[in-house]
């Protein structure tokens, strides 16, 4: 009996050149398709990452965006308490009565000092008042700010002699 070659294979077939190219021609194919998946696999990774990076920066602008809004919401209710009391102090406070006022009003104008128009509107007051010095009039304003009965007056514009005087008397 004659032994087979060495290059035959126990199916009975060649192995050479051939196949040996069709098998690296193979590997070359699989290794091209894994590599362009892989390079796609990433590409896709890093679109993943970048929106990732993204959602989390929107995601802290919203935290952001939140606090400040709930900051803002508490800042609110605080101011609407503080008028609450401001509103309810000054609607405890009884009104002063208009005689009242003008006698208030009359009473601490200093001597050189005549009232030629008085105005009220609810507890606000004006006065135009002619004076024979221009130093009466600041000196009347200071007089009225200690008043009891006033709770603000200012005085405005005006000539050396005739200023406007305007104020808020105590209450509502």
């Amino acid at each position: 009996m004659q032994s087979a070659p060495p290059s035959e294979s126990a199916s009975g077939g060649q192995l050479g050149i051939v196949d040996a190219l069709i098998g690296a021609v193979c590997f070359v194919v699989c290794l091209g398709i894994c590599f362009t998946f892989a390079l796609h696999l990433r590409s896709r990774s890093r679109l993943v990452d970048a929106r990732k990076l993204e959602s989390a920066r929107r995601s802290q602008r919203i935290r952001q965006t939140v606090r400040h809004a709930e900051q803002s919401r508490l800042t609110a209710i605080g101011l609407r308490k503080a008028i609450g009391r401001y509103v309810a102090s000054i609607e405890s406070r009884p009104s002063v009565p208009w005689a009242t006022v003008v006698t208030e009003l009359s009473r601490l104008r200093p001597s050189g000092a005549w009232a030629e128009r008085l105005s009220g509107n609810g507890p606000r007051f004006k006065v135009t008042l002619r004076t024979a010095a221009p130093d009466l009039a600041p000196v009347y304003v200071e007089q009225l700010r200690e008043s009891p009965y006033i709770e603000f007056v200012s005085l405005a514009g005006g000539d050396a002699r005739s200023r406007q005087v305007t104020g808020r008397t105590m209450g509502e």
